[in-house]
């Protein structure tokens, strides 16, 4: 069995004016020990501010890596990351929080989505990334730009994507690779606040992945994609969650 997609859950937080300015978001159900956690986020700033870091975090001291990172520092006031980490440490009221570090006077608006896998490699997950920072002239499809071929048949896909408007998303444009069977993770549904979306996919073929959205008009945006190696081993405590969800659907 390949990795399965076990949880995910999104949230939004708006005008906020600290150092860093963050967002958090609580898994509905406690994570397991031994799956694995991806962290799609982004910032959107109404003042002159420069964003200097990026960071994840959990509040049971899980270690996270910043994956991928774009920060436009004052065209379009926009900032999207992909993070992730192993779960070695669990328990009850399991919450995620990206941090963006910054300088200048500013009131951002965040968002963040979180997903909890199984079957992912806990040691050297990360294969492949990719990003195109595309903040100073407009334009459509909103791009991650393809990643190298990929080292294993069997990966996550991960893309996040924000721009510097209210135009809507619609995921797997035409030149997204795999054209299809891509989960929408998040969708901002054109608001000029939490901006963004993100995507996922589990893949089965080495070939370099990229997503494209269609922009529901053209826009100053930045995009990136990170890629995540599968072990094809599914814990028994995740098998017996999904077992149950199951049963409960009928």
């Amino acid at each position: 069995m390949g990795a399965v997609r076990v949880q995910t859950k999104s949230a939004t937080a708006d005008a906020q004016s600290g150092n860093p300015a963050t967002v958090s978001v609580t898994f509905t159900t406690t994570p397991i020990v031994g799956n694995f956690i991806t962290v799609e986020a982004g910032m959107g700033g109404s003042g002159a501010e420069v964003i200097t870091t990026c960071t994840f975090s959990d509040n049971k001291a899980n270690v996270y890596t910043t994956d991928v990172v774009l920060c436009d520092h004052l065209s379009i006031a926009k900032q999207v990351a992909i993070g992730s980490a192993p779960i070695t440490i669990s328990s009850a009221t399991f919450t995620v929080t990206v941090g963006w570090v910054n300088t200048g006077v500013h009131s951002d608006y965040l968002w963040i989505t979180v997903q909890e896998w199984s079957g992912i490699a806990l040691a050297g997950s990360l294969d492949k990334t990719a990003s195109t920072d595309h903040h100073a002239t407009t334009s459509s499809p909103a791009d991650t730009g393809a990643s190298a071929t990929l080292t294993q048949a069997n990966e996550i896909v991960v893309a996040a994507v924000m721009h510097g408007g209210t135009a809507t998303y619609t995921k797997e444009a035409a030149g997204t690779v795999p054209s299809s069977g891509w989960t929408e993770e998040y969708n901002s549904s054109g608001s000029v606040t939490e901006n963004g979306a993100a995507a996922t996919v589990i893949v089965t073929v080495t070939t370099g992945a990229r997503m494209e959205w269609t922009l529901g008009t053209v826009q100053k945006w930045m995009a990136v994609l990170a890629t995540y190696k599968v072990t094809g081993q599914v814990s028994g405590a995740t098998f017996a969650r999904q077992a149950v969800k199951r049963a409960g659907s009928f």
